[in-house]
């Protein structure tokens, strides 16, 4: 008998070589909460003739997806299949000894063809892990986030054809010496120049369309039908007026990195890293007000732009892992 609360939960992912065609789940991720539900269609009829209420007979009710999101704590293994399929695009290198380097990014096609089973164990209260399998997982947005005395967290939203209960409960195995990315291995430039956060958000929505659904209760893959989105926001204290200067010019900014560095050091490389490099920026926020006797702060919105070379946004991983 196992323990009868979330603390006995899993989660894991495969992925799909067809669009809603499930597989066995073979990474398992830690992750801190889950709010994936199931939805239904309820199909009714109050004819009349027959009284007041609704009659028995008269429902039907079929499975017609499931969405919801996931929040883990980005460590430096194990995280390359979930990062892929937020952007699209993956690259993975030798660079030196064990060490790897993969490039994640937009890609070119808007997630067509990338799909992820996802399975997961909720113990009932009798300590029995019940598998729910959510076939068909697309991820339609995300957010890294990161703040002063916490780590850094990837909050995935999934948008799911259907879900079964009937497939087994995959045994979970984890990657071996994980880490966590601390705010205080941060290092954040902007244009080159080092930066004093407090705190930062960056969004990506990729702007799929999720209802495709038909009669026979079938679902066609959600693909790319708006314009895809980078977005965020930096905390900083209120140091002078050239941010305010650049937001009221609407001056294009070059070069937002955030570069995550673990002691860690990788057999024969160097150490384990995650680095954020967005080419390109528009600033959206707010002005900086005096609310109060505490040192003003200056909450700075953002949109990210295409330059015409570069990504958008890449995501690097410096790792041990060989693959996504």
């Amino acid at each position: 008998m196992g323990i009868g609360s979330g603390l006995g939960a899993q989660i894991g992912f495969a992925e799909e070589s067809t669009y809603g065609t499930p597989v066995t789940v073979t990474r398992f991720l830690e992750f801190n909460n889950e709010s994936i539900k199931t939805e239904l269609s309820q199909v009714t009829s109050m004819g009349l003739g027959r009284g007041r209420f609704q009659r028995s007979g008269r429902q039907k009710t079929v499975i017609k997806g499931a969405s919801g999101s996931i929040e883990f704590d980005l460590m430096t293994k194990g995280f390359g299949m979930v990062l892929k399929h937020c952007l699209g695009g993956y690259a993975n290198t030798s660079i030196a000894g064990s060490e790897r380097k993969a490039l994640i990014t937009p890609d070119a096609n808007g997630l067509a063809g990338l799909s992820l089973t996802t399975q997961i164990g909720r113990p009932s209260v009798d300590g029995t892990v019940r598998p729910f399998t959510f076939e068909g997982c697309k991820v339609t947005s995300w957010e890294l986030k990161n703040a002063v005395d916490d780590k850094v967290v990837l909050i995935v939203n999934l948008d799911a054809e259907t879900v079964g209960t009937g497939t087994s409960l995959a045994t979970a195995t984890y990657a071996s010496g994980a880490e966590i990315f601390a705010f205080s291995e941060c290092a954040a430039t902007l244009n080159g120049a080092s930066i004093a956060l407090r705190e930062f958000s960056i969004k990506g929505e990729n702007g799929l369309d999720t209802d495709r659904r038909r009669l026979g209760n079938t679902k066609g893959q959600p693909l790319a039908a708006a314009f895809a989105t980078i977005s965020g926001s930096l905390d900083f204290e209120f140091e002078d007026l050239a941010r305010y200067g650049q937001m009221v010019a609407g001056t294009e900014v070059a070069n937002l990195i955030l570069t995550f560095t673990t002691p860690t050091v990788i057999s024969g490389g160097g150490p384990a890293l995650f680095k954020i490099t967005i080419p390109l920026l528009v600033f959206s926020g707010e002005s900086p007000n005096a609310s109060g006797p505490e040192i003003i702060r200056e909450p700075m919105t953002f949109i990210a732009i295409d330059d015409g070379t570069n990504p958008v946004i890449t995501l690097e991983q410096r790792t041990t892992d060989t693959a996504a």
